[in-house]
């Protein structure tokens, strides 16, 4: 079997939860999935660096893995976390948190260099040392197919795009919905962003938005397609640009959220580490929903309950795919500003 692993177009993780998927198809089991792959160099070494223990401390596996975790995320289609990883600078985290430093770009003074003359001292500026810290979060989802779909030869293609929206959903709704980290999930951005409250002009609201974050080394806006419509209608769009400023266009914008997001994705860092896994099962019984419960439960009042809804694959002649993605993000304090109705 020839696998289509490595290429530009697909990376080496988007290969793999398809080919996991499809060999329930052609009822083949992970260990025949694994030799299957065996046959790329590209893979092999993945799978090997991947599996549990990482090998030898410092044998580069996983600095190895999180490297196609950022192939992985960068090639999501329609993601606004896949455009930032395009944009920012992609950190590994597989070997321990990272302190970046930062500066706090409002004080005056505009940095610590300075001319010097010959044989003198070189002038310091003060200014206030903030630091953001990025680790490893894990984003899991369990992509649920048809038996008939993955026994489709011609479903490859569909297979992906099921597994990839999940995953797109999943971080584009966190990075946006406004809400607090926790020992899950990372905090949104906008989460000690620069509020700025719209005028009723869309030209001085822009104004005011891009002031809010000065001195940016890669000016992005994020915003949905009305918006930009808008945008576009006011004749402030040029090559695709607002200001200079990329655009990411997203249909991820929860209800409530601002109007538009303005940040500096030099100062934004997007995280991968390398507790990358995946799995596949055909006989499982899950609690289908985006806060899965315990198949048995206790309500408010101590009685045990059935979590609803409950699928089992088996029955209903599913397969569940299972992938776990080491991803995270972070921003420095200031370097995010939004756009909200008045």
């Amino acid at each position: 079997m020839q696998f289509d692993i490595g290429t530009p177009n697909r990376p080496i993780i988007a290969s793999i939860l398809r080919e996991y998927a499809k060999a329930f198809g052609e009822k083949r089991g992970t260990g025949n999935v694994e030799a299957a792959l065996a046959s790329d160099a590209n893979a092999r070494r993945f799978l090997k660096a991947a599996s549990a223990p990482l090998g030898l401390p410092g044998d580069g596996s996983a600095a190895l893995v999180s490297e196609h975790v950022f192939a992985y995320i960068r090639a999501l289609p329609a993601s606004v976390v896949g455009e930032l990883a395009r944009r920012c600078p992609n950190i590994d985290v597989s070997a321990g948190p990272v302190v970046v430093p930062g500066r706090d770009t409002s004080k005056s003074g505009g940095g610590s260099a300075g001319w010097v003359k010959p044989a003198a001292p070189v002038p310091v500026v003060r200014l206030d040392i903030e630091g953001v810290t990025l680790d490893e979060r894990k984003v899991g989802s369990i992509t649920i197919l048809t038996r008939e779909l993955v026994r489709n030869p011609a479903a490859g293609p569909v297979i992906e795009r099921l597994q990839t929206e999940d995953v797109v959903q999943v971080m584009d709704s966190a990075l946006l919905d406004g809400q607090p980290g926790n020992d899950s999930r990372p905090q949104s951005l906008l989460v000690g962003a620069v509020a700025v409250s719209s005028s009723g002009s869309l030209v001085d609201d822009l104004g005011a938005l891009l002031a809010a974050v000065p001195y940016c080394s890669a000016p992005t806006l994020i915003m949905d397609n009305g918006f930009f419509l808008q945008c576009a209608a006011a004749g402030v769009v040029t090559n695709g640009t607002i200001a200079g400023c990329d655009v990411i266009l997203t249909d991820h914008m929860p209800d409530d959220a601002p109007l538009v997001i303005y940040l500096d994705a030099g100062d934004t860092y997007i995280t991968a580490g390398a507790s990358f896994d995946v799995s596949h099962n055909d006989a499982a019984t899950i609690h289908a929903d985006n806060q899965p419960l315990p198949l048995i439960a206790q309500n408010a009042e101590g009685v045990a309950v059935a979590s609803s809804p409950v699928i089992s694959l088996y029955q209903m002649a599913l397969v569940g795919v299972r992938v776990v993605l080491p991803v995270s993000w972070a921003a420095r304090p200031g370097r995010v500003a939004f756009l909200q109705a008045a």
